[in-house]
């Protein structure tokens, strides 16, 4: 059962990382930005607060 149990450990480890990778994502998407880097050149209303980019 040892086994079993850390099979079903891992896979629902897995689960949760892919699970917490879409939900990032679906974050980024409704924070209006597809881009995470903080690219000011052509989004006059970015929401994301962070240091002006690098010239």
């Amino acid at each position: 059962m040892d086994r079993l149990r850390n099979a079903g450990g891992t896979v629902v480890t897995v689960l949760l990382v892919f699970l917490f990778a879409i939900a990032t994502y679906f974050v980024v998407l409704a924070a209006g930005g597809t881009q995470v880097r903080p690219d000011n050149s052509n989004t006059p209303n970015a929401t994301v607060p962070g240091p002006p980019p690098f010239p």
